[in-house]
Formats: C-alpha cells, structure tokens, sequence
C-alpha cells in the first residue's frame, strides 16, 4: 500500500510526540546510536517517508564506503541516490559533517547524504568538492524537528516518492560554478601533480636528461613521473583500507621542514622498499633512476598533502579511476630547451579527445562474452580460460572481466562448502619453479580468512591466469597493472604485513603494437633501421602458451579510432598484411581482423567500435572478410544514440566467433534492451549493410530499377565539394575583422558556410576568403603586395602556418597560392548547395556566384536535363526524400548526417514525360511553389513580429503541398505516407 502523505503526516506527529515525551523524561538523551535508530531514524525512513526498511532492494543497510560504514543507503531504479549518515541523540552533528560529506562524494554516484539524529536533519549536496573551510557550502536542507510538521514539503523531497520521480535531484539543477564531481577534482588534479613532478624532476635531474633526443628525454621522463604517482596513490589505497601499518605518507612529510631541499627520496626510498618487500609487484620494483633521483621536498610535501583531503581512496570505485586515468593517459610529455609540457597525443587530437567506455557498455560485453563461457563450458575448460584486451588503455574491460572471474570461483567455493567441507576446490595454480608465476610466501590476517570466498593467493592466480592485455602505451600498461592490483584488493581491509601478496603482471599486460609483427628482416622492411620504434609484437613469443593452444578463449575491448589519414607510417605493412586494409579504412578495422586470427575456435570477440565499415562504401574489405572468416552473433547498432558523449561517430557493440557456419542467423538490435530480430548471415552481402524493417525496405526497394526513377547524379555535370578546401583562422576572416585590420578588400569574396544554409535560402553570411585570381588569372606576388599591401603582410605573419597544409607541400606552387586554381567560369550558373553536415535536407538554389568552404556541397546540373532546376531543388526538399535519404545512409553524432558525394548520388529522381499532361502539370505545379518558396524565405529574413508568423505560416503550406505533390509523384500509398509522416514527427 503506497503511503499517502496524510499518512505520512499523522505517523509524523505520532512519532513527534513520542520523541518529546523521551526529551522531557530525559532518556533520549541516553540513546546510542543503534537505540536512535531502531526508536527513531527507521520510523522516520518507513512509516514518514515510506522507505522499506527491510527490503534490501529499497534501503542498503551498513554499505561500506570507507573504513567505516554508513548506515542506509536509499535507492531508486537499483541505485543508491541518498545515503543517511545516523548519530545518537546527544551527537552534535555539525562535527561529523566532514566524515559525511566525503562519504558521499568520494562514491561520485551518490549525490545527496543526510546526516540525521532525528533531532535535527542535515542534507547535503556531495557533488562538488567538500571545503574544510566552509563544510556547510553543500548544505541545501536544513530541519530542526519542530519544524518538520511546519516544513513538511521539505522533508517530503527525502520520501521515496520524491526521490523516484525526480523530485529532490531538482535541487541539483542550479549548478553552481565550482561544482566538480570527484572524477573531475581527481583528474584536475593528478594533471598539475604531474606536471608540477615532471618539471621539478627535469629541473634537478640533468644527468637522466642528456641523450640529445629531446623525445627519447621527454619519454623517459613521463615513465618516471608515471611509475611515481602509481606507486603514491597504491600507497594511499593501502592506507585507507589498512593494508599497512606503516606511518602514513602525510605523517612523514609533515613532520619535516620544507628545508631538506631536493631529497624527498629519502624518504620515499625506504617506504618503496617496504612496499616491495611486502607485495612483491613490479610496481615496486627497484630502477636505475632512482639510486640519484632529486625531487624537491616542498614539491613532493605539496602533492601528498593534495592526496588526502577530501580523498578516501578506498571509497573511489575502481571505474571512477579508470575513467580518469583514461583522460590522464590522453596526454604526453613534450620536452623544449626550458621547460616542460603536457599536450594531448596526435592521435588523441584527430580522433577528437578521449572517450572513456561507459560501464554498462563493458558491463554488456563482458556478460556476454566471459559470462556466456562461463554457463557453458565445463569447469576443467574454465580453468585454462584466457581473456585478452589488444588496446587496453586503463584497464576497464580486463577489471570487468576479472571481477567476473572472481565471481564465478567466490560462487564455485561457496557451493563445494554447501555440499562438503572436505572437498577440495579447483582453482588456477600458480606454476612451479617459474618465479614469475609464484605467489612466494605467507600472508597473515588478522581476520579469519576462511569465512571469505577467496583468499589473496587464489585472487592472484586467477589473476595471472585467465586475464591478459597489450598496449603501445607504456603508461597505459602501467595503469592496467595497477588497476588489476587495485581491483584485487578491493574487498580487502586490515592485513598485517606479510610477504608477496600481489603477482608479477608482466607476463600477463605487456607494451607493444598489437597490429605489428613479424621477423627483424620483415620488420626492416617496412620501417627501415629503427623499425623498433613501432614497437612490433610477435604474439607468439610474447604470449607463447595461448598461441600454442590456438589462441585467446575471449577477446574484448575499444580499439583505438583514428581514421584514413592517421597512421601514414604503417599503411604500406597494413595493406600487405591484411585482407580488410584495403583502399579506405579505420584503424579499427584492423583490430576486428587481428582479433579474429588471435581467437580460439569457438572463442567470442567483442568490440564496441564504430558502425561506419557496415553502412559505407569503404568498409566493403571488413564485411567481406567477416563473412566468410566468422560466425556474427549479435549486432548491437546504436544508430542514433550517442555512446560516446561529444564523439564524432555512431558506434555498436559486435559479437563475433569462429570458424565460419554457411547457416548461421545472427541477432540486430538498436539498444542495449532493445528486442532483437534474427538474420540470416548468408543474406548478408560485401554490398553495404543497413538493417530495416520490412516496411521501411519495401518502400525503399520500389525505387531500384524502376525506369521511371532516375538517381540524382544522372542529372549532375560537375560537383564542388568547397571551393576553398581546410579553411581555418588563417584563410576566413569575418567582415568586422577585415574592417579592423583595414585589409583592402579588392581579393575579399563572400564565403558561404554549412551553417548558413537553410532550406531554399541561406543567411548570415559574414565571412569572405581571400581569393587571389582575377579574369581567371592567378595574381603574382607583386600585385598582391601593391594592391592588398596590409594582407600581404598577413600572409607573410602566418607563412608557416601556410606552409604546413597538405596541399602546399605536394605543389610547385608559391606559398602565396592559397588554394587550388578555380576559373571564374565556375560560378557562372546556377547551383544545387547542400551543406555537408546537416540534420536533414537542407538543399537550395545558389544564383549569386558564392564562394564555398569546405562544409558545402555544390552540384552543377547538366545542360540537357529536361527537368527545371527548380523541380529537382523541390523534390529534394521534400519530406518523402529527407525520409529516404536517412534511412539509405549513416548518421553521424547528434543525428546529423553526411551530405556528399557517395551519399547523394543514389537519391532517386522522378522522370517526368512532359508529354503526359498530369506528370507535366505536377512538375509545372513543384516548380511554381518552389518560386513562392524561394520569395518567402528571402522576405522572412527581414520580416518581424506578426508579418514574420504569417510569413512562416505560408511557408509550412507551401512545404506541405511540395509533399503531397511528390507522394503523388513517387506513387507512396496512404500506408506508405503514413509511415513516412509518423517518422518525420
């Protein structure tokens, strides 16, 4: 029975007179805090705000967050929203609103705590950074329980009613400046420690720094820094969880002046060897560099300190610090003369920043790859099951599948234990006599270990056993590694020291290109005399055990991104190499290829990748080679749901296997949930693959060889894909600037933009080019600097910027040439112009021989097309072709789609027979209302008020009757209509 909150309000006054009744006879005041809450705080959560208190799904009793626990933790849709920090009746709470708050925000997922004797309530906003100097800056509600019958709206948003509709995250939606969730503070954070260490490390130790290879320098320096900070925040998990019981790193760096100047080794080093000592891991391991490492005290004081307040490192979910380190790791050293930078990677750069794979995302792969083997195979196959991730990065799918494994040995103990107490239970053992297999020595507890599921030995064997990944970034191996450390700790408090309780990983995470192998002549080859630095990987020496047993039972992950153009160096060995590395291809691709050779028979693959190689002409290497190399599983294609937030491309999760089955069906989905439709996998062709409904394909298919269909290009002479091609701040000047640097304009020509385009119209161009041709002549040098004296002396300010665009460097040309000849003659006629980027049709007429940048598409109609220019723009428009043309192509992030020439030429183009009067009245008719469209959208441009509504009014009428002469035109029936007007909605 759902509480009503009348109810709630008489259980309110009931549990109020109760509560005064204690206050006055004095025994509230004895309360502990247990009494509080089973007298008090749960009525107050069941029978006032209607929270079962016995129901698990509902209220989390005790949840862990830190050393300690708080009390409840409430939940909506499965999540913990609010956690309730309970203290007796004498507590005083504002000196435990520190510990409360930072429960909250070191869990990020949590964004409100209410800390309550139920004298009075507190409920914080754990959002932003807690402030020690103003710990009430989060505060948003604050009660007294006399107020609670006079405010009881207040109280209200806690119910659980308030908090599943959304109610109390209201107060969530003004953002103030400072907010910054615990991912971000840590990120920013980790960002100045390690550019503060670097450039303290690079200024006081010359002699690590004198190679003369400013990138071999710049390299050896990021490792340095890198391992460092690992190694101080492994440190600050231990502390937290009681691991050691060591003086913590703040204690040693407090009770010392800033005065020992550069030894901050000193006291690092002996820490270092404790920990090595105790958790044997490579981690720890001694290097070169640190036997003389200077590192300024007050520096390394600084970046400690900054490690503890407000960070629970044991609170701090393991995703929350891969997302982060995958952030960190976008980023690298670059060194100069004097100083020190931190600039994102190239390939970071083109693919358009880092994108980190959200947790249901790996959730999904990791159930249906690990999960599935797991409920399938017999357990002696479990035992030899290998998990790899080829492009690791921080870790996050191999702490995934880890975790799985766990799981599934925590759940095999606990059913041998059901059955028999003295049966023996089967786990990976680490290797005899192979030190780097071992896990050497005793760890001692001081808890009963065999009340646990597993113990720390059985963790790292399977560890060691079944999880394996690459990567080229050796920072990114690092981070793995420690993250795996991390995650096999996770559950674990209050160990006393032992000896080597962690493994040795660097058999299992390993650096090197997973796409390049091969021997050292091969290698030579290709990448000439320093061939190393592609950093090659022989899978079979590297992973000798899994190769020689037919490869990885799983394998899993995000292969990097980059696109056509962004591994020039590579190309030649990849075309020669790969079956899929054909003409135009992603990187990616590769992955997909390497993957398949790399897994076992009857293994699963599954990647979130992007959908581009099924839906473009491109990708016809990679569909060909899936089709006849793999069994597809499962398709999951987020067509027009943007995974990755900011991202360039639509992506979908893929499910592959091996060897290939003639009469396999496969499952597409469009979500995560979605219900699925099966395909037969022999249907599927080298020819694109776009996945519809049976509706929507048999609209689409009357269209194909249907003479009285032509397709646009059969209309179309000649194409101008931007006239002006890389435009940037160097080529485009706006009018206001061009007035502020007085620059002559006699080369100035307007230049129209995707983004002025409209439907039959174009607005706000303000922008020109500079454009050196005159009576279709190219200018020289000294006519430019006689005629535009101040523009030439531009050009000459950005010469190298001139000078490093693609095009200049493969011409003969002077660098003054800006772009490609163009002869006035092109833009003579009129022009169909598209923008290349839209979200939907937006196709006008160009009478005004306007320059383009390089987002418009331009087309030239061919001088015997029967067909009025008007007619064709009309159509084109028109709702029935947006529809087509976005189910017949790929869309891009936010659901905007491509507009060029591989995509438009397919559009079809009703032929009229001007010898039959209807089709001839239609076409006369489209034409007409195209005229009354164009002269409206130019007067709306300078329209206002009431005119501009009317205008707008006639504008959607007109529109409206185009379609309906083009349903008549294209043959649709009212079905068919209908569907095409559902969807346009």
């Amino acid at each position: 029975m759902t509480l009503t909150k009348l109810q709630a309000k008489e259980n309110l006054s009931k549990l109020i007179n109760k509560f005064e009744v204690e206050l006055a006879s004095g025994q509230a005041r004895e309360y502990n805090e247990e009494a509080t809450k089973t007298a008090f705080i749960q009525p107050l959560l069941k029978d006032v705000l209607g929270w079962d208190v016995n129901d698990n799904n509902e209220v989390s009793p005790e949840v862990r967050v830190s050393r300690g626990r708080v009390d409840y933790g409430l939940k909506a849709c499965g999540k913990i929203r609010m956690f309730v920090e309970a203290k007796p009746i004498k507590a005083d709470l504002d000196k435990h609103i520190e510990q409360a708050v930072r429960y909250g925000y070191n869990r990020r997922d949590v964004p409100f705590v209410l800390l309550t004797d139920f004298e009075g309530v507190k409920l914080f906003d754990v959002t932003f950074k807690p402030d020690l100097r103003n710990l009430k800056k989060g505060l948003k509600i604050e009660l007294n329980y006399r107020d609670y019958l006079k405010q009881f709206d207040k109280l209200w948003l806690f119910s659980k009613e308030s908090v599943e509709n959304g109610e109390l995250d209201k107060l969530l939606l003004k953002k103030p400046k400072d907010r910054q969730t615990v991912d971000k503070a840590i990120l920013a954070d980790l960002e100045n420690w390690r550019e503060k260490l670097a450039k303290d490390i690079y200024k006081n130790n010359p002699h690590l720094f004198h190679s003369q290879d400013l990138e071999k320098d710049s390299a050896y320096l990021k490792e340095i820094t890198q391992k460092l900070l690992d190694r101080i925040i492994f440190m600050r998990f231990c502390e937290d969880r009681k691991l050691t019981h060591r003086n913590n790193l703040r204690a040693i760096f407090e009770e010392r002046t800033d005065a020992v100047g550069p030894k901050a080794m000193l006291f690092l080093a002996e820490e270092f060897k404790d920990y090595s000592r105790v958790y044997n891991s490579d981690l720890f391991a001694f290097k070169d560099w640190e036997e003389k490492l200077q590192i300024d005290f007050k520096v390394m004081k600084e970046i400690i300190l900054e490690m503890y307040n407000p960070y629970q490192f044991d609170v701090i979910p393991l995703e929350v610090l891969g997302s982060i380190y995958e952030q960190y790791l976008g980023y690298t050293a670059r060194l100069t003369e004097h100083q020190v930078k931190y600039e994102l990677k190239m390939d970071v750069r083109k693919a358009g920043g880092v994108y980190y794979t959200p947790e249901y995302i790996v959730d999904y792969i990791i159930k249906n790859t690990v999960g599935k083997l797991l409920t399938e195979l017999p357990p002696s196959k479990i035992k030899k099951l290998r998990i790899l991730d080829p492009a690791c990065g921080s870790g996050s799918f191999l702490i995934r599948a880890y975790e799985e494994m766990l799981n599934y040995y925590k759940q095999q103990k606990i059913n041998k234990r059901k059955h028999s107490s003295s049966l023996p239970v089967s786990f990976p053992q680490a290797v005899s006599g192979n030190p780097e297999n071992a896990v050497d020595g005793e760890l001692a507890l001081n808890h009963d270990q065999s009340s646990r599921p597993l113990s720390i030995q059985e963790k790292a064997n399977i560890l060691k056993e079944h999880i394996f990944g690459v990567d080229i970034d050796e920072q990114a191996v690092e981070v793995t590694k420690l993250s795996l450390m991390l995650k096999m700790l996770e559950d674990e408090y209050g160990f006393v020291p032992g000896r080597a309780v962690l493994p040795m990983l660097d058999g299992n995470i390993k650096c090197g290109n997973s796409l390049i192998s091969g021997s050292t002549l091969e290698l030579k080859k290709y990448f000439g005399d320093d061939y190393y630095k592609v950093k090659p990987f022989n899978w079979e020496e590297r992973f000798p055990a899994a190769l020689r047993e037919g490869g990885f039972d799983v394998v899993i992950g995000n292969p990097p991104y980059i696109g056509f153009h962004g591994f020039a160096l590579n190309k030649n060995y990849f075309n020669d190499k790969y079956l899929s590395a054909k003409g135009k291809y992603d990187i990616y691709v590769l992955f997909i290829e390497n993957g398949l050779n790399l897994l076992k028979g009857n293994g699963l693959l599954s990647y979130i990748c992007p959908t581009g190689f099924m839906k473009r002409d491109h990708g016809q290497d990679v569909r060909k080679y899936l089709l006849h190399n793999s069994v597809i599983k499962s398709i999951i294609d987020f067509e027009h749901k943007q995974v990755f937030k900011d991202a360039l491309n639509y992506t979908g999760i893929y499910i592959l296997s091996k060897p290939y089955n003639k009469n396999n069906k496969f499952r597409y989905l469009k979500d995560i949930d979605d219900a699925f439709e099966l395909y037969n996998q022999d249907d599927l062709s080298e020819n694109t693959w776009i996945f519809r409904d049976k509706l929507n394909t048999a609209i689409i298919q009357k269209y194909k060889n249907n003479k009285r269909f032509g397709i646009l290009f059969d209309y179309v002479d000649s194409i101008s894909e931007g006239i002006v091609t890389g435009l940037n701040d160097v080529y485009l000047l706006n009018e206001e600037l061009i007035t502020q640097k007085k620059y002559e304009k006699i080369y100035f020509k307007p230049c129209l933009r995707g983004r002025n385009i409209r439907k039959y119209s174009f607005e706000n161009v303000s922008e020109c080019v500079f454009y050196p041709y005159t009576n279709n002549e190219i200018i020289d040098e000294d006519s430019i600097r006689i005629k535009a004296p101040k523009y030439y002396d531009f050009l000459c300010e950005n010469k190298s910027k001139l000078k490093a665009r693609e095009y200049f460097n493969k011409s003969s040309k002077k660098w003054y040439e800006l772009w490609n000849q163009r002869k006035e003659s092109n833009f003579n006629s009129v022009k169909i112009v598209v923008p290349e980027l839209a979200d939907g049709n937006r196709f006008m007429l160009d009478f005004n021989k306007l320059y383009y940048g390089d987002t418009v598409c331009g087309f030239y109609l061919k001088n015997d097309v029967k067909e009025n220019v008007k007619y064709i723009l009309g159509v084109l428009n028109s709702k029935f072709l947006e529809w087509f043309y976005k189910r017949t192509t790929v869309p891009k992030a936010n659901d905007y789609f491509i507009y060029k020439t591989m995509f438009l030429k397919n559009i079809p183009i009703r032929k009229i027979d001007f010898e039959e009067k209807i089709e001839k009245g239609l076409h006369d008719n489209i034409v007409s209302l195209v005229d009354i469209m164009l002269d409206l959208n130019t007067k709306i441009q300078t329209a206002q008020g009431s005119k501009k509504e009317q205008i707008q009014q006639q504008i959607s009428q007109t529109d409206r009757e185009i379609d309906e002469i083009v349903y008549k035109l294209y043959g649709l029936t009212k079905e068919e209509i209908k569907i095409i007007e559902d969807d346009s909605k």
